[in-house]
C-alpha cells in the first residue's frame, strides 16, 4: 500500500512546540491550501523531532511551505461518543516563503546645529 501526500500551502497560525512524555518535540498545525480563489482546505499535521524544531525556528503564521508526508486515521471517545479524525503526520518540510529581510540598521544622525544660532547680532 502507497500512503504518500504532498502538500503545499501556509500555515493558519504560529507553530508552538510541545514535547511527548518521551521527551521527543512535537508540533500539531493546520495548512490552507487554496482550491480555487474563494476556497481553502484545512488540514491537520503532525511533526515530531528536528521537523518539528525546524518548522518553529523557521515558520510563523502565513508562511508557505511543502510537506511530505502519511495520512493517519484514528479515533478517540468523548461523552461516549467515537470521533474519527485524520491528520498528516509530516515526514519532511521545505520553506517556500522568501527569507524575510532584516531591517537595516540605520546610522544615528546627530542634530542639526545651525551655527548662525550662536552668533550674538
Amino acid at each position: 500500500m502507497i500512503n504518500n501526500v504532498i502538500i503545499v500551502g501556509r500555515l493558519v497560525k504560529d507553530p508552538v512546540m510541545k514535547m511527548t512524555a518521551q521527551g521527543k518535540s512535537v508540533v500539531a498545525f493546520t495548512v490552507a491550501c487554496n482550491r480555487d480563489r474563494e476556497n481553502a482546505e484545512y488540514i491537520a499535521c503532525r511533526a515530531y523531532g528536528k521537523t518539528a524544531e525546524l518548522l518553529v525556528g523557521y515558520c510563523k503564521k502565513g508562511s508557505q511551505i511543502g510537506l511530505n508526508g502519511s495520512v493517519h486515521a484514528y479515533t478517540t471517545e468523548k461523552d461516549g461518543q467515537k470521533q474519527y479524525h485524520q491528520e498528516v503526520l509530516v515526514n519532511s518540510i521545505e520553506f517556500l516563503s522568501p527569507k524575510e529581510q532584516k531591517p537595516q540598521e540605520t546610522e544615528e544622525v546627530p542634530e542639526y546645529i545651525d551655527p548662525a544660532s550662536d552668533l550674538p547680532f
